[in-house]
This record gives C-alpha cells, sequence and structure tokens, in this order.
C-alpha cells in the first residue's frame, strides 16, 4: 500500500482536466475524490476491519447484526475458529430446518455462517450456551479527506483508477464533447476495477450513452 494525501491526488485529478479550477471548484474535486475511492473500496475492499460482537453469542440466538463499522461482513469466527460462508439459498434448499437448529439439538459446534443481506448474519447451528466470542471482518469505510494535508492510503494501481473516476464525476455536469470524452476516464477506471475487484463475480454495470442528436432519433 502506498500512502497519500488529498493535496497529491488533486493535484493528479487536475491534471486531467488541464488544471482548470475555475470550471472544477476545489470543493467539488474533494467530493469526487472521496466519492471515487468509497467506490473503488467496495469493489476491491482495501479497507478492512475486524469487530466483536459485544456479549458473545447469546444462547439459542441464530440472528445477529453485522457491526455498524461493517459495511460488507466477509468473515465470521466463532471461538477463534473461522466458520463456513454458506448463502442463504443453500441453507434453505439443503437444511430447511436451520433456523431451528441448535448446538443443543444437533449436539454439532457452530461451523457456518449465512449473510442476511449486508446488515444482518445467521449462525448454524445456533450456540446453546452462549458467550462465547464471535467476531465479524469485513469492508469499512475510509476517513473521508477534508484538508490537502489529509493523508489515505490504497495500492498503487488503485490511484489512476480513483483519479480517472474523480475526473469523469465532476465532468458529468458537462455537456457534448467535453462529456462525452470524459467517458475515457470512466472505461478506464471499469477496466481496472475489473483486474483488482474482491468480488470475483461483480460485473461493473455498463454506461449507455445515446449519442444520436433529438432530429436523429425523431
Amino acid at each position: 500500500m502506498a500512502h497519500f494525501n488529498l493535496g497529491d491526488l488533486k493535484a493528479l485529478v487536475y491534471a486531467r482536466l488541464e488544471n482548470n479550477q475555475a470550471m472544477y471548484q476545489p470543493s467539488e474535486v474533494t467530493w469526487a475524490i472521496n466519492e471515487a475511492i468509497a467506490c473503488a473500496n467496495l469493489v476491491c475492499a482495501w479497507a478492512q476491519d475486524t469487530s466483536t460482537i459485544s456479549g458473545g453469542t447469546v444462547p439459542d440466538r441464530h440472528i445477529y447484526d453485522v457491526p455498524s463499522n461493517i459495511i460488507f461482513p466477509i468473515r465470521v469466527t466463532f471461538a477463534g475458529q473461522v466458520l463456513e460462508k454458506t448463502a442463504l439459498s443453500t441453507m434453505a434448499n439443503t437444511i430447511p430446518s436451520f433456523y431451528r437448529d441448535t448446538s443443543n439439538t444437533t449436539g454439532l459446534q457452530v461451523s457456518r455462517w449465512v449473510p442476511l443481506g449486508i446488515g444482518k448474519f445467521a449462525i448454524h447451528p445456533a450456540d446453546s450456551i452462549g458467550g462465547a466470542e464471535l467476531k465479524v471482518t469485513g469492508i469499512s469505510e475510509f476517513y473521508r479527506l477534508t484538508l490537502d494535508t489529509d493523508e489515505t492510503w490504497m495500492p498503487k494501481e488503485g490511484v489512476t483508477a480513483v483519479c480517472d473516476y474523480a475526473a469523469h464525476i465532476v465532468q458529468c455536469k458537462l455537456q457534448g464533447t467535453p462529456f462525452m470524452q470524459s467517458l475515457a476516464f470512466f472505461n478506464n477506471y471499469k477496466t481496472l476495477m475489473g483486474l483488482n475487484k474482491y468480488w470475483k463475480s461483480y460485473t461493473q454495470p455498463d454506461l449507455v450513452i445515446d449519442t444520436k442528436s433529438p432530429t436523429e432519433l425523431n
């Protein structure tokens, strides 16, 4: 990971904007950089954190809240053991009774976790004793940059993606040729995200721009 401050990133974005600070105010560029970092982080999982569920497991409880500092849960551990991640559809098809199963009724230790959206998760079977350590690791948010001296970090290859996306975002207010030219930055961002994405099945939504004039459409 390489360290950069906001001033460094703004300079790289302005280099893509012909240093036009009259058209693109510093506040706009700062907002765009923070937005670009946040979007890229969701795809590439640069920032990760681990939090412990307060109080540990509750006897016979299946469903728990994902800690507030975690955006997407990636891994769950129970008493220091990594649980197997299993899709809700798989559990419903293979173990229809999983919401009733506990370590007491099955004689088995907690061995799986099931994502329920991005805000909750279930464990299987539920811990009948309770009080066991339950930790969640997942993607966390980056600290938002406000001052030019504020520092952040990301892989070196991520800097190009972030600056390209930010340069595109601030030009979305334009029309015609300037906006169409900015799409090259967005396309490069998509390519770089595809090469460095964390989620194997993730595909960046296509952006379709109708280049025909109103006369041609009629």
